[in-house]
């Protein structure tokens, strides 16, 4: 009965457990070798590992989060069109001048000094105070609606960020920790 690569013929594959079978090849195979398939496969890993971390993952990543951050500092939308007289083919109805603005005294106060936005350099650089509207142009409900959601995307982000970190060196120690740790048995 012919042996395969691990050493065994098919009969005693067929009694051993293959986990069992495999992992006492490979340290046959570190034995004989001087810890070289061991060792290779461990830095393989570890290779592809930070390749693909390093290289490929974070430059996307930043980018998306750059985009957004830049999106934050868009212009106001620009100013609703001017109120258009009555057409002829409705001169028959009975017309409603549109409201008049409100007056400059019964506008609220801008904001202090000491409001949220001013006490917050960190925020303020990232999420600057909104822009002030005239009365000839109010703001839209699409503008705030899209600001909501820049702030609601960049926390999303900020928070994939750390789970990336976290989930780096987590995995980065308990990775190469049992690797130093199998060397002190092989």
């Amino acid at each position: 009965m012919s042996l395969g690569i691990t050493g065994f013929s098919s009969g005693q594959l067929r009694n051993y457990n293959y986990t069992r079978v495999i992992w006492s090849a490979v340290r046959r195979r570190s034995y004989e070798n001087r810890r070289l398939p061991t060792v290779a496969i461990f830095l393989l890993h570890h290779v592809f590992f930070f390749f693909f971390f390093f290289f490929f993952f974070p430059p996307s990543f930043f980018f998306i989060l750059l985009l957004f951050l830049l999106l934050l500092h868009l212009p106001p939308p620009p100013p609703p069109p001017s109120p258009l007289p009555p057409s002829p083919l409705f001169l028959h109805l009975p017309f409603t001048p549109p409201p008049s603005p409100p007056s400059p005294s019964s506008l609220p106060p801008p904001p202090s000094s000491s409001s949220f936005f001013s006490t917050s350099p960190l925020l303020l650089l990232h999420f600057p105070p909104p822009p002030t509207f005239s009365s000839s142009s109010p703001p839209s409900s699409f503008f705030f609606f899209f600001r909501q959601l820049q702030i609601l995307l960049v926390c999303i982000l900020s928070c994939l960020l750390f789970l990336y970190l976290f989930f780096f060196f987590f995995f980065f120690f308990f990775s190469f920790f049992p690797f130093f740790f199998l060397l002190l048995f092989f």
